[in-house]
């Protein structure tokens, strides 16, 4: 009788090699990194080449070595020289300073990604960025500054530290922080979701009903407010597939 071998070593579920994803095209499967994540040697359109997780690729979060990145935000680059004294006292006055190894969460406004929001010249910086260029002046510009605490409203320096956009998406993978654009977040968690798990079991129920009254998959429609092919997927649990009563 043949068993299952738990020490068998298993391939990633996609072959990405020829692929192309922005501007990455993928040459080949370099392994597992820290976190257990299958990585794949790409070469940009810029000519440089990257190692990226294929989660990243598949779900849109990385499409360059980060040329496009630097790219999109040039106009985004602070010059520390140019920050008035008025404007440093106003920015600090909107952080909740503590002890040295706490997290200092930003008070002021709040962009809608979570992050602090300051404006300096008209533009909008995110907050911790700002506060770790006021304190580092002379550091890379064209980085990302990324959170060791994972509190997006933080500003202690001590708790961010500079990276590229792949250690960036890498970094929020590892914390759990980030999902495929693809798969996005199931049911009710998804903001554009427009039924609720309890009606999605009742639709099912009543499309396996074996009654005279049974409802067509329109009709079905109708009665929840959503069109009939939403209906088709829900009781082919093609969509909601993780309700699963029924």
């Amino acid at each position: 009788m043949a068993c299952n071998n738990p020490s068998k070593k298993t391939g990633p579920k996609r072959d990405l090699i020829g692929k192309v994803f922005g501007r990455l095209t993928v040459l080949k499967l370099r392994g597992r990194n820290q976190h257990g994540q299958y990585t794949w040697v790409c070469r940009c359109g810029c000519g440089r080449f990257s190692s990226v997780v294929g989660a990243a690729l598949s779900g849109g979060h990385i499409q360059s070595c980060g040329c496009l990145n630097r790219e999109k935000n040039a106009i985004l680059v602070l010059n520390v020289a140019l920050v008035t004294a008025a404007q440093t006292q106003r920015f600090w006055s909107n952080v909740a300073r503590g002890r040295p190894d706490d997290c200092w969460p930003w008070i002021g406004w709040l962009k809608g990604d979570g992050y602090g929001g300051f404006r300096i010249a008209g533009k909008a910086f995110r907050a911790h960025r700002i506060a770790y260029f006021l304190n580092r002046p002379f550091a890379d510009q064209n980085m990302h500054v990324l959170h060791k605490c994972d509190n997006p409203r933080c500003c202690n320096c001590r708790h961010l530290f500079l990276g590229t956009q792949r250690d960036n998406v890498h970094d929020a993978m590892a914390k759990g922080r980030l999902r495929s654009k693809a798969k996005g977040r199931p049911g009710e968690a998804n903001h554009n979701a427009k039924l609720t798990t309890k009606q999605v079991i009742e639709i099912r129920r009543l499309w396996r009903s074996h009654t005279a009254l049974r409802l067509t998959q329109k009709q079905l429609g109708r009665r929840f407010g959503v069109g009939r092919a939403a209906i088709t997927h829900i009781v082919a649990h093609r969509n909601w597939a993780h309700v699963r009563s029924l």
